[in-house]
C-alpha cells in the first residue's frame, strides 16, 4: 500500500498528484500525475521525512530525492529534486504544499516502509 499526495506548486502552475509505492527491499515506484516510474536503490531517513531513489531515463541513472522541508499546522513544503537526466534538460527542484494530513501519510509511509537507511 503506498501513499498519495496532492500537491500545489509554491511557484505557482497546475495542481499534482505524487505516488510513491514500495516493491521490494529497496525498490518501488513513484508516479507524478499518472505517470509512474519504477526507481531502485531506495534510501530514506528513519523518520521519514526524505527518501532518495533512482531511476532509468533512455540510458542515465536518474536520482529522484523527496523531502519534507517545512511542517506547519495547515500545510507543509515538500521538494521534489531530479539530477542526472539526459544533458541535465529536466534535472532541477520543485517545491510543493502540500495538505499537513498527506505530508504526514508520507511521512508514515516512508518511515514504516524500512527503506535502508540513508545516511
Amino acid at each position: 500500500m503506498g501513499v498519495t499526495i496532492h500537491a500545489v506548486p509554491t511557484e505557482g502552475g497546475e495542481p499534482s498528484t505524487i505516488t510513491i509505492d514500495k516493491t521490494g527491499d529497496s525498490t518501488g515506484t513513484i508516479g507524478i500525475d499518472g505517470t509512474n516510474y519504477d526507481v531502485y536503490n531506495v534510501k530514506a531517513r528513519a523518520d521519514g521525512k526524505k527518501i532518495v531513489c533512482n531511476t532509468k531515463v533512455l540510458f542515465s541513472t536518474v536520482t529522484v530525492t523527496v523531502e519534507v522541508v517545512a511542517e506547519s499546522a495547515d500545510s507543509s513544503t515538500v521538494s521534489v529534486t531530479i539530477a542526472g537526466t539526459p544533458f541535465g534538460a529536466k534535472d532541477g527542484t520543485t517545491t510543493y504544499t502540500v495538505p499537513t494530513s498527506d505530508e504526514k501519510n508520507l511521512k508514515q509511509f516512508v518511515a514504516s516502509s524500512k527503506f535502508p537507511v540513508l545516511a
